[in-house]
C-alpha cells in the first residue's frame, strides 16, 4: 500500500510540476514557494487518492477503468476548487495517480516513485 502511494504521488508530482511550468504565470521571486505548495498539496491529496483507490479495491471495481477515471476525475475537481487556475494541474495529477496504479512493472514503478521528487529537487536547486 505504501509503494502504491509513493508510486502515484511521485508520478503525480512529476505531472504537476511539468504542467505548473507550462500553465501558471509564476513570479520569479516566489517560484520556490509556489513549487513547494504544489508539491505539498499534491502529496496531501494523494493520500485521499490512496483512500479512494483502496475503497475501489474493496468493492472490486479498481480494475474498471471507467469507474476509476470518473472517481479520480471528481477527486481532481474537488481538490482544485480553491485554486481555479490550477484545475488542469490537479485534475491531471489525480488521473495520473490512478492510471499509474494499473501499471504492474516493478522497475518502472521505482523509476516513477523517484521521478517527481527528483525533478522538483533539480528545479529547486537550479532556480
Amino acid at each position: 500500500m505504501f509503494l502504491r502511494y509513493l508510486r502515484g504521488a511521485g508520478f503525480s508530482l512529476l505531472i504537476a510540476t511539468l504542467l505548473f511550468f507550462l500553465m501558471i504565470k509564476f513570479n520569479n521571486d516566489y517560484i520556490k514557494i509556489q513549487l513547494l505548495f504544489v508539491a505539498l498539496y499534491n502529496y496531501a491529496f494523494c493520500l485521499l487518492g490512496l483512500v479512494v483507490f483502496y475503497i475501489l479495491e474493496k468493492i472490486s471495481v479498481s480494475s474498471n477503468v471507467l469507474i476509476g477515471v470518473t472517481c479520480f476525475l471528481l477527486l481532481g475537481v474537488l481538490s482544485s476548487i480553491s485554486l481555479p487556475p490550477a484545475y488542469p494541474i490537479f485534475i491531471t495529477g489525480s488521473l495520473s495517480f490512478y492510471l499509474i496504479q494499473l501499471l504492474q512493472n516493478k522497475k518502472i514503478s521505482w523509476v516513477l516513485v523517484l521521478s517527481g521528487p527528483l525533478l522538483l529537487a533539480i528545479i529547486l536547486l537550479v532556480i
